[in-house]
């Protein structure tokens, strides 16, 4: 748990298999490992994926196959996050709805994860922005008798860094 919280999760998730951390087992003290396997599991998928489209998106001509590419990835993006919950003991098993919002939430809450997905108005590529926070500071900058509070977030261990950008 202690390379989960320093946000090395592929790591945990080798030393738990290493160690053979049934993932059928109902001991309670594994809760944690198991959804941090889930969660480890459905990052990898999630870079592939994400990878592909970015490739697809790359040497795509057609409008109209440029459009279906992104509304795969997208329905792909949140039928995945959609199976997540269903299998993670951090999402509420009596509220099946997928709510983006609320899911991205816990994912920082328990893995430290940042995830934004977006298009521009100048590039109607989706970009996935997605890692894992290390470090966040707020600092107040004062110049020319103003000042204003500035948040500086470090993030590493990264899914995707968004295509379009």
């Amino acid at each position: 748990m202690a390379l989960s919280n320093s946000r090395f999760h592929k790591y945990t998730k080798l030393i738990a298999l290493t160690e053979n951390i049934n993932l059928q087992s109902k001991i309670k003290a594994y809760t944690k490992i198991q959804d941090l396997i889930h969660y480890t599991n459905n990052l990898q998928e999630l870079k592939e994926n994400t990878n592909e489209y970015y490739r697809l998106s790359a040497i795509e001509k057609s409008e109209e196959k440029i459009t279906q590419n992104k509304e795969a990835y997208f329905n792909n993006f949140t039928s995945m996050n959609e199976n997540l919950m269903k299998v993670m003991s951090i999402f509420e098993k009596n509220n099946s709805e997928y709510n983006f919002r609320e899911f991205r939430r816990k994912l920082r809450t328990h893995f430290g994860t940042l995830q934004i997905i977006a298009s521009t108005s100048s590039f109607s590529t989706l970009g996935l922005v997605m890692g894992h926070i290390l470090n966040e500071r707020k600092e107040t900058i004062k110049q020319y008798n103003h000042e204003s509070d500035f948040t500086f977030t470090e993030i590493d261990m990264m899914i995707s860094n968004g295509y379009p950008s």
